[in-house]
């Protein structure tokens, strides 16, 4: 996984929060208020699904690394293209995150490079 700035980002709203947490995911689920869907896993990803405000969440994250060194995740799930967040819901989580001592969350977009290889282009910050 890289970084970049904000100059290399896609067109349109920023589409995902990530941050590291040693919570598990059904507990950041629980942490944000959601109601869980579904909690899976495969090979190499873990993933929840919460529906809070109305909108269909997806939490992930690699669950061959260490919890600490792995990136989780948020992103609006059930739609055809990448949609950005609704102001009202990303204060929420944003807000949530950080009540919770989960720091830095970051907004941006994952950029799909092949395989299990992501791109992260961050928009902003938030500590």
């Amino acid at each position: 996984m890289t970084i970049d700035e904000r100059a290399n980002a896609p067109d349109g709203d920023a589409t995902s929060l990530w941050f590291r947490t040693h919570h598990r995911l059904t507990e950041m689920a629980a942490t944000l208020g959601g109601e869980e869907e579904l909690h899976d896993a495969e090979n190499r990803w873990e993933w929840v699904y919460v529906a809070l405000d109305g909108v269909r969440l997806n939490i992930s994250r690699d669950h061959t690394k260490r919890w600490t060194s792995a990136d989780v995740t948020i992103a609006m799930a059930g739609h055809d293209l990448p949609v950005g967040f609704p102001e009202p819901l990303l204060h929420r989580l944003v807000t949530a995150l950080n009540d919770a001592g989960i720091r830095p969350v970051y907004l941006g977009w994952n950029v799909y490079e092949g395989g299990n290889d992501f791109r992260k282009v961050v928009q902003k910050r938030f500590d």
